[in-house]
């Protein structure tokens, strides 16, 4: 940065604007897009030939297919790779959008617009609140399978232990505007990233969660 210091952080992104933008670069310099396509298989006859669906059944044939599809892995299920899944962890999170509320900004150390990911513990598990652009945030109850399954209400689950943290400071009046989303954690890796004429990139090669688990996958 032009601070000449080290950078203490990270830029949290509007997922879909961010995304755009890469793709019409990628437009720009060159690479012929095609949005909408459902990818529905791979085979190899010595080039890769990909089938995909958009207004009916189409093919591209590559010498070299670069796997970035993420969680559903695509090369992976075409040439049998299996997929080595870390079940020991059996934590899930229940998360929703919320307008209207604050951020948590003590000591950020560069500029006005700088805030933090702020993390807060209940009995039951623990929040997270992640700031977005204006007084967006997502805000999200980390807990164990046991605990989900023992409530007979999630909404009303949730917004109880949410109230319990001290995340419930920053909310004050803002508002849940979104439905609320139930994800388990899904930590696995392929058993081999790469074969003949193809390679997975990203998180179709293998997936760490940085908050539900212990770490981040570079």
């Amino acid at each position: 940065p032009e601070t000449g210091r080290p950078v203490v952080g990270t830029y949290q992104v509007d997922r879909a604007a961010f995304d755009r933008l890469l793709l019409d670069h990628a437009r720009e310099l060159g690479a012929e897009v095609v949005e909408g396509a459902r990818v529905t298989g791979a085979e190899r006859d010595g080039h890769w030939r990909v089938t995909y669906e958009l207004d009916g059944t189409h093919h591209a044939e590559a010498p070299l297919v670069i796997d970035a599809s993420g969680l559903a892995r695509i090369m992976a299920r075409a040439t049998g790779v299996s997929v080595d899944a870390f079940d020991d962890m059996s934590n899930y999170a229940l998360y929703g959008y919320w307008e209207g509320s604050d951020a948590y900004a003590e000591g950020a150390p560069t500029g006005d617009r700088d805030r933090w990911t702020f993390i807060s513990t209940t009995e039951l598990g623990w929040v997270w609140h992640i700031p977005l652009e204006g007084t967006r945030a997502s805000v999200g109850l980390v807990t164990s399978k046991d605990a989900l399954r023992d409530a007979d209400d999630l909404e009303a689950f949730y917004r109880a232990q949410v109230q319990k943290a001290r995340t419930w400071d920053l909310l004050g009046s803002a508002q849940l505007d979104s439905e609320l989303r139930v994800v388990r954690d899904w930590s696995s890796v392929l058993s081999r990233t790469c074969g003949e004429g193809w390679l997975a990139i990203g998180d179709a090669a293998g997936f760490v969660d940085p908050i539900l688990t212990s770490g981040m996958l570079l």
